[in-house]
């Protein structure tokens, strides 16, 4: 199996491996990234890789003898946009060096083989390197997610270089893991600074139910010198699930049934934990299953304010002397949504016979 990449340029058509598999009659090279290292002091990266094979020639039925390495990095790891040249000719273990200069964010890297026959590929690893900044805090961060709310906490383990003595910062919030969109909610700490290793605390509300978020704390020390976190993901809980019952309750429903038509008063009594608004519905089918709905009536967006209530429902158009079986169901904003357990058999009345009146 392979999955297509952007094309690398130069008119070479980039392929990455997620099975190698038997190299024989592949004619793209294979190649691994053993390791990246960014060294700081001299601005540059050291890697390490390794060519497997050349790839498969097929006007000579041998494969090919050497392959040009580069290394394609970026700053996202769906985003690899840098291409950097490092060696030629390679086959076996290489070692290698690119420019890297005042990295200020984390790096994501993976290693390209060319061949002779302008066939590519990229290694299936691909090395993240973190972003360090020796004078700034260092702290992870942690999330506990609610329905539309979540808490933070960013375990603070250094203040930073020499002379730092305080940290403070705050919390920002993304459905963008790599925050470059920009558009991410800020949230404060609400413990404070620290004078000491500890624990910064905050929470985001707002939220959207059911959702993943990213989050990270940007803290800032007196040198000063700021540290952005490693993004940690998170899901707020889906809303709660929305209640009602046919008055006076489920287990003894009371219905008006007419030759066309059935009717109730139904008690919404919860749209769920989080929901801001509900509806319901009052439905009749032919099958117990209701795979078909002859007809309903519905109150719909009930906000929570007004919950709990109770609403009269009546369905009509039903057809006399028929056997149908009603049933009620609710929906919140969220789309959670219950209905009642047992589906209730019923029969419309049997039409009324006119009586003549003869007058001499």
């Amino acid at each position: 199996m392979r999955l297509d990449e952007p094309d690398g340029g130069d008119g070479i058509v980039i392929i990455r491996y997620a099975s190698q598999g038997d190299p024989s009659t592949i004619p793209e090279p294979i190649i691994s990234l053993q390791s990246a290292v960014y060294d700081d002091a001299n601005d540059k990266c050291d890697v390490s890789f390794r060519v497997a094979w050349g790839g498969y020639n097929a006007q000579t039925g041998t494969g090919y003898e050497d392959a040009d390495v580069a290394i394609v990095w970026g700053f996202r790891e769906d985003n690899l946009s840098h291409t950097n040249a490092i060696e030629s000719g390679a086959i076996g273990l290489g070692t290698g060096t690119f420019p890297l200069s005042e990295q200020t964010k984390t790096v994501y890297v993976c290693a390209l083989a060319t061949n002779d026959g302008g066939h590519g590929a990229l290694s299936s690893e691909i090395i993240r390197i973190p972003f360090v900044n020796t004078n700034a805090p260092v702290a992870t961060v942690s999330a506990t997610p609610g329905i539309t709310t979540a808490g933070f906490e960013a375990d603070v383990t250094s203040l930073g270089g020499t002379g730092a003595t305080t940290v403070e910062g705050v919390f920002q919030v993304c459905t963008d893991e790599y925050f470059e969109d920009g558009d991410y909610l800020t949230f404060p700490v609400t413990n404070g600074s620290l004078s000491a290793t500890g624990v910064l605390k905050g929470g985001a509300t707002g939220l959207s139910a059911n959702t993943i978020y990213y989050v990270r704390a940007s803290l800032t020390n007196d040198i000063p010198a700021v540290l952005e976190t490693e993004p940690v993901e998170f899901r707020t809980s889906p809303l709660g699930l929305p209640s009602g019952q046919i008055q006076p309750s489920n287990d003894s429903p009371s219905f008006t049934v007419t030759t066309n038509s059935i009717s109730a008063t139904f008690y919404f009594t919860d749209l769920g934990e989080g929901a801001a608004s509900g509806s319901a519905w009052l439905e009749v089918s032919t099958t117990n299953n209701f795979s078909t709905i002859v007809a309903s009536s519905a109150v719909t967006n009930v906000v929570a304010a007004e919950i709990p209530a109770t609403f009269d429902l009546s369905v009509e158009g039903l057809q006399p002397d028929t056997v149908y079986y009603v049933r009620y169901r609710v929906r919140n904003n969220g789309g959670r949504e219950t209905s009642n357990d047992n589906q209730w058999e019923f029969t419309t009345l049997k039409p009324t016979r006119g009586v003549m009146f003869l007058i001499y």
